[in-house]
């Protein structure tokens, strides 16, 4: 998303309204085959993966590995007995919703452990479906207009999942999430707060999943080109939520356009460039949840980045 007019060494180029017009058409075709794309192959992979998920379920803590090799569930899994439940986990589903096959539902299942008394545990995530979506008829290929407004923030609803936890076992409690003055969790504490949380603050929805749409197996060799790669006999870094980084960007340069796209659950990149030289930098910082934005900076001055919750939607119109 671009805020400002980046300026070009020529006159701007014009568009009429026709011009305008016919482009944004051609624009909406675009998303509307690029979406079919992504539910087609959706339902093409389900049955392979499914043979996959055969394969996994045999590999001794197989799941626990993946996680901890993954850059952003590694932060989430600080604590030793997280660790130790997480080595009964032996297989995570992804089942998704009929009607809205972007969204889905995450079942863990466990070997008996001596932490809860569950064998399934399901973080569950509610579609609500707009009226406007229902009342519109699809077309042959089953597609609708109004599937291109799908937003997870404002669609879906993460549901708390109750753990019979084991008397004297409840990690919730002994690893209780931070919350800050504004409600807003700051700490998760335990991975299990997770599950049983309303809501899901740090888009963890995502990473399992992540992890079962990628190549599973890279996660067991450590060639999955995660940020955070770990022995089968190490424990994941203590890195805390950093605050907000500052970044200097470089002078006397006159135009700076800073780029920060987050590419796991607590990293972004930051990169920067120089509309009137070839010279250019990049930089990884520590920062809160994903964002995907185009800022422009001034050059000689630092600049505190602060990022909101949302889910960067490539279909929904800019």
């Amino acid at each position: 998303m671009l805020n400002a007019k980046k300026p070009l060494p020529f006159p701007e180029p014009t568009l009429s309204d026709a011009d305008k017009k016919a482009m944004e058409e051609i624009g909406k075709q675009i998303q509307r085959a690029q979406l079919l794309n992504e539910l087609s192959e959706i339902k093409r992979l389900e049955p392979i993966y499914e043979k996959r998920q055969q394969f996994v379920r045999k590999i001794p803590k197989f799941w626990i590995t993946a996680m901890l090799r993954h850059a952003g569930l590694a932060l989430d899994l600080k604590n030793e007995e997280d660790q130790r439940v997480l080595q009964s986990l032996v297989d995570i589903a992804v089942q998704r919703n009929q009607t809205e096959p972007r969204v889905y539902n995450l079942e863990f299942t466990f070997s008996q452990n001596p932490f809860f008394e569950d064998r399934i545990l399901r973080k569950k995530y509610e579609f609500n479906e707009s009226s406007t979506r229902k009342k519109e008829s699809a077309d042959r290929e089953g597609f609708k207009w109004t599937m291109l407004d799908f937003d997870w923030d404002d669609d879906v609803k993460a549901l708390p999942c109750k753990i019979n936890w084991k008397p004297g076992k409840n990690l919730s409690k002994k690893y209780a999430k931070v919350v800050d003055e504004d409600g807003d969790i700051d700490e998760l504490g335990s991975f299990f707060n997770w599950f049983e949380s309303d809501g899901d603050a740090f888009d963890i929805y995502s990473q399992p999943a992540a992890i079962k749409m990628a190549d599973e197996l890279s996660f067991i060799t450590g060639d999955n080109g995660s940020e955070t790669t770990l022995s089968r006999s190490s424990t994941p870094p203590d890195i805390p939520h950093p605050p907000a980084p500052v970044v200097q960007i470089p002078g006397p340069l006159k135009y700076v356009y800073i780029t920060f796209i987050n590419s796991g659950h607590h990293t972004v990149t930051v990169s920067w460039e120089v509309s009137s030289g070839p010279t250019s930098a990049t930089q990884t910082i520590q920062v809160p949840p994903r964002s995907e934005e185009f800022y422009p900076f001034e050059a000689g001055k630092e600049y505190e980045l602060s990022f909101k919750k949302k889910r960067y939607n490539p279909y929904k119109e800019k």
